[in-house]
């Protein structure tokens, strides 16, 4: 297996709805409503390949896996993760291995969009500072919060949504 050596997420420019007001259980079906079908995904950048993270349907089912991660990369003294991504079109299991702040993660991809699962397989571990990881989803997640609160939405189950939230401001 070849070492991809870097690891790159682009948020994209997604479009948002508007004029919405309503409930939403959390802040993942409160993504769902915020983002249309047709619109820009962020790019994971694997390999030769890049990797849809759609908005509307990925990151509302993975953004709790997300934040764990993230969260982890921050403050846990733990050498490593495991993390088990369950979308549809975004669906592998990610190993985290940390030395201080260097991260090497390794990928067992089984679904994604464009079915290119064998050749991102065949890419070894990116390797990343622990601390560009966690803006580079940040950047991922502020889009997604702000499609939230473009809403007049009240969501029941905050508690991940705060957590969303603490994530943001750690890093200003």
């Amino acid at each position: 297996m070849e070492n991809i050596g870097f690891f790159r997420i682009e948020k994209g420019s997604p479009k948002v709805n508007t004029n919405i007001a309503g409930f939403a259980e959390d802040i993942g079906e409160a993504i769902q409503i915020a983002f249309p079908l047709e619109t820009e995904d962020a790019m994971l950048h694997w390999g030769e390949r890049k990797v849809p993270i759609s908005y509307k349907y990925d990151l509302s089912v993975i953004l709790e896996d997300v934040v764990g991660m993230l969260e982890w990369c921050k403050r846990s003294s733990s050498t490593s993760l495991d993390v088990d991504f369950g979308s549809d079109t975004f669906a592998a299991e990610w190993h985290l291995e940390r030395q201080r702040d260097s991260l090497s993660i390794t990928v067992l991809w089984r679904s994604v969009s464009g079915d290119h699962e064998e050749e991102l397989n065949q890419y070894g571990p990116a390797l990343i500072q622990c601390s560009r990881f966690v803006n580079e989803w940040n950047a991922v997640l502020r889009v997604a919060l702000s499609g939230v609160e473009g809403l007049a939405l009240r969501i029941r189950d905050r508690s991940l949504l705060e957590r969303v939230r603490k994530l943001m401001r750690d890093e200003e």
